[in-house]
């Protein structure tokens, strides 16, 4: 059972990594037409909105979120099997160090 899901959620992850590059490449085939959901401001925003909110800025980082959340989930369930956390504290723990870690290399060469 838990390989379905597993699987399942992969497809999901895939299908939101496609509407990123619809939003982006082809906005008028993105599947809300929307201002919100196909504007880029993001020189605009502030320090809360850029770094841990940055999935409400437009539909292109919504769509990452989700994605990042779906691959997230994979790995909590393959996690915990060997770790004994709760299943949202997992989810939610792996979305914090995914987002250091991106914060901490954005834009900078290794």
């Amino acid at each position: 059972m838990m390989i379905y899901l597993i699987f399942l959620t992969y497809i999901l992850s895939e299908l939101f990594d496609s509407q990123m590059d619809t939003i982006k490449f082809r906005p008028l085939q993105a599947w809300l037409q929307s201002e919100w959901y196909l504007r880029n401001n993001w020189g605009t925003k502030n320090w809360l909105l850029k770094v841990p909110f940055s999935f409400l800025n437009d539909g292109w980082h919504f769509i990452k979120g989700l994605r990042i959340v779906t691959i997230n989930i994979i790995a909590a369930l393959l996690l915990r099997q060997y770790l004994h956390i709760n299943f949202i504290l997992l989810v939610l723990g792996l979305y914090i160090v995914h987002g250091i870690i991106f914060e901490t290399f954005y834009g900078r060469k290794l």
